[in-house]
């Protein structure tokens, strides 16, 4: 009996050193639930505010503002964007490859540039890490008055259901 338990910890140390960490999961971005949080600003040197804005349509999270897509394809100045979908589940999105050249960018300056990217699913899924994710950014939805994003922090934390903050950051 003594040696079987010695056994059980021995083996037990030696998975919790060796680890049993999974591989990342990459989802179809067709997967998605919409309307989804499009997240940006994560990390990085702080030159990018955190921003929490709705995307409606599958389509519009394929398409990206050239500005935003220049950031977001240095890694040195913000992480990976991240995708929360209608049903909570977080993701986060890498691999973002512009489909149009140099020459295309420089004459539409303010265009919306047509992306390709895949999506990761993080472990943290659910309405409680989500809250406090989306609670977390500089900017919950579209610019707004000081009062009106602290009250719209305040009641991301009170929500109990995505539909709840995507209308909160939706106003």
């Amino acid at each position: 009996m003594r040696l079987t338990c010695l056994k059980a910890v021995a083996l037990g140390s030696v998975s919790v050193l060796v680890g049993c960490s999974q591989p990342a999961v990459e989802v179809a971005p067709e997967s998605l639930a919409f309307p989804v949080v499009l997240v940006t600003g994560i990390g990085g040197n702080g030159k990018m505010p955190c921003r929490a804005d709705v995307v409606h349509a599958r389509d519009h999270l394929s398409r990206m503002r050239l500005s935003l897509y220049s950031e977001l394809s240095d890694r040195s100045l913000s992480g990976p964007p991240i995708v929360v979908d209608a049903s909570a589940q977080i993701f986060e999105m890498h691999n973002i490859v512009g489909e149009r050249g140099g020459l295309w960018m420089m004459a539409n300056p303010n265009g919306m540039m047509p992306i390709r990217f895949s999506l990761i699913r993080r472990k943290d899924g659910g309405i409680s890490p989500v809250r406090d994710l989306l609670a977390g950014c500089r900017f919950p939805g579209r610019v707004a008055d000081d009062d009106t994003l602290t009250r719209r922090r305040n009641d991301i934390r009170k929500a109990t259901a995505m539909a709840g903050i995507i209308a909160i950051l939706d106003e």
